[in-house]
């Protein structure tokens, strides 16, 4: 048996061969794992919120359960967008420090956002103010960090990460390889 919450409250349920059964059967697209992220549970492990902007493999706003993020067909589409999000920042809003792009994807509103920033610096090892180098290393730093700082952990191997960075390659204007 496994927990799993929905809108009216927890239910043990079985999974049988990769099917939900039990009381909460019926709204099956509703239920959200217990203890699993949202991020994770999303494939969005950077939280981006719902938005007019598309991304590939973001699943439509008729199927998003979620309301508030946006959900991804797999996780590596929730990085890529990630990747792409953080390209169009440093490119269109001048947000190539920790401290300017932290800002603007945690806002204080919602966050703690200096101690999300000093998060970030400290896992990346790149100084809050120093001027980002825009390129692999420092995204893949980036993303790392912002992904362990949404979700308490991370679960991107190198592979993936690699794999979701050569797909964002036709949007991606200011990072690159090098």
């Amino acid at each position: 048996m496994q927990k799993y919450l929905t809108k009216g409250g927890k239910y043990k349920v079985a999974i049988i061969g990769g099917l939900i059964v039990g009381l909460a059967l019926f709204t099956r697209a509703k239920i959200k794992q217990v203890g699993v992220t949202r991020g994770f549970r999303n494939n969005n492990p950077g939280n981006i919120r719902m938005t007019k902007t598309l991304y590939p493999g973001e699943v439509p706003v008729s199927g998003n359960t979620d309301g508030a993020f946006k959900q991804f067909s797999a996780y590596s589409d929730g990085v890529r967008a990630m990747i792409g999000l953080i390209d169009y920042h440093y490119r269109v809003s001048g947000t190539d420090t920790i401290t300017k792009l932290i800002s603007k994807w945690a806002p204080s509103s919602e966050n703690n956002t200096a101690a999300y920033i000093q998060n970030v610096a400290k896992r990346t090892g790149i100084e809050p103010d120093k001027k980002l180098l825009p390129n692999y290393l420092t995204m893949k730093k980036l993303v790392d960090a912002i992904i362990i700082q949404e979700n308490g952990k991370q679960k991107l191997s190198d592979a993936d990460f690699w794999d979701a960075w050569k797909k964002s390659e036709p949007s991606r204007k200011i990072f690159k390889t090098s």
